[in-house]
């Protein structure tokens, strides 16, 4: 494939359109001497195409000069030799506040277990604090209690509603509730009484006491409640405040006795859950827990903090590998910038060598058509009296002048310059740097 167009003699032919022209002339002029005008014709069509293709071929060598007549190569040196100084200030500031958001959290942590040694301190607790990793689950535990309490006293109360069951249900519920409540208080009265301060280890005691005579008061009237309503339905509330009071642990039903035995049953049962859902200690689980919410958080922060640190180096060292690899790309351009200019001299000499003999071939064939033509029409031999048209073209100046040359060598002379001292030292300090984005946190 031809890199330049090249005016073939056929098409030279065609577009001079040289045997009709030939023709007209033989028969118009009724001579045999051929004049070479049509020549003359041809080598000014060839020559003004040459100078056209001869611009193109300056447009184009221009073009593979652009790289070695601008600072785009030099640039590309500075911004490598340069990286670590223009990138590095916008590094610190990343990197510090990250650390200001890490030294945040950190004292955050080290605030809380400043207060929970102190609580431990004050409180004089050796042992870790003991709670359920998912406190939450004590609200499923209470449901479940409160909907079996009432549901096995619903029907043993139902006597009581003109509703029946779903009366009795109601009634249970209520109980339920009132059960849960008397037993989370229990729990509470007796963490209380864990204190290691008497007094309040005492008062602890004391509303326990109170909550249990109050609950066994609760669980004794509610038997004493389902025997009244086998005596008499419409004043068995009456009947068993009186009954309690004559008599306590008089109740006289099998199944009173079990609603006595439901009510306790479940109490000591939500009391126990209510009380293991936290630590013994009042208070000490509440603490515990938010310095361990707080050392978990910090935890997640430091982790992504590091990973964050850790992307920076990376994403430096890329930086710095693209920026190189960009120069090495554009000192291959130039490479091949080069090489392309010395082929276009060499295609565009072959380009003139070989326009030449297609206009000689063009001569050729137009003498040929005249011989032909004369011998046809005037029935004479042709007589070539005139010499073919010679056709020379403008000598091609080179297309890479002595300036251009010797900035090919000063631009080349740069880039090896860089890779032979520079390139090494510089690679290292930016290793260098970027082993320093750390966030040289000692306090855990």
């Amino acid at each position: 494939m031809n890199t330049f167009d090249i005016l073939t003699s056929e098409a030279l032919l065609e577009s001079t359109n040289a045997k009709r022209e030939i023709t007209t002339s033989i028969q118009n002029q009724n001579n045999e001497n051929y004049d070479g005008l049509i020549e003359l014709q041809c080598k000014t069509k060839v020559i003004e195409h040459e100078r056209q293709t001869r611009k193109a071929l300056h447009d184009q060598a221009s073009t593979y000069k652009k790289l070695n007549n601008s600072s785009k190569i030099q640039d590309s040196i500075d911004e490598v030799r340069q990286l670590e100084t223009t990138s590095m200030p916008e590094m610190n500031m990343k990197l510090d506040a990250i650390k200001k958001d890490l030294q945040s959290a950190l004292n955050s942590k080290n605030s809380q277990i400043g207060e929970l040694n102190k609580f431990r301190e004050d409180h004089k607790l050796t042992k870790a604090s003991v709670y359920p990793s998912n406190q939450n689950k004590l609200i499923g535990v209470l449901v479940f209690m409160g909907v079996l309490e009432a549901g096995l006293n619903a029907f043993f109360l139902s006597k009581a509603s003109e509703f029946g069951l779903a009366g009795g249900f109601a009634m249970a519920a209520g109980i339920s509730a009132l059960n849960i409540l008397l037993a989370f208080f229990m729990s509470t009265c007796i963490r209380n009484a864990h204190y290691n301060d008497s007094k309040k280890s005492m008062m602890g005691f004391t509303f326990a006491a109170i909550i249990a005579v109050a609950v066994s008061t609760l669980a004794l009237f509610i038997g004493h409640y389902r025997a009244a309503l086998d005596e008499n339905l419409e004043l068995a509330s009456f009947q068993a405040v009186k009954n309690m009071a004559d008599a306590p642990l008089g109740i006289s039903t099998f199944d009173s006795w079990i609603l006595v035995c439901i009510t306790f049953a479940i109490f000591m049962l939500v009391t126990w859950k209510f009380f293991k859902n936290d630590d013994p200690y009042p208070g000490y689980g509440e603490i515990s827990r938010k310095t361990d919410a707080e050392i978990a958080k910090y935890s997640r922060y430091k982790t992504k903090a590091d990973a964050l640190v850790k992307q920076m180096r990376v994403e430096l060292i890329q930086k710095f590998e693209q920026k190189y690899e960009a120069l090495n790309q554009l000192s291959h351009s130039l490479e091949q910038d080069g090489e392309s200019i010395e082929q276009l001299e060499r295609d565009y000499q072959s380009f003139l060598s070989q326009q030449a003999l297609e206009y000689e071939a063009y001569c050729e064939l137009c003498r040929q058509r005249f011989s032909h033509d004369v011998n046809q029409i005037l029935d004479k031999t042709a007589v070539f009296s005139k010499e073919k048209e010679k056709i020379e073209f403008q000598e091609l100046t080179p297309l890479l002048k002595n300036e251009d040359i010797e900035r090919f060598r000063e631009i080349k002379a740069q880039i090896r310059s860089f890779r032979e001292t520079d390139f090494s030292q510089v690679r290292a300090s930016i290793i260098a740097s970027a082993n320093k984005i750390t966030l040289n946190e000692g306090a855990q």
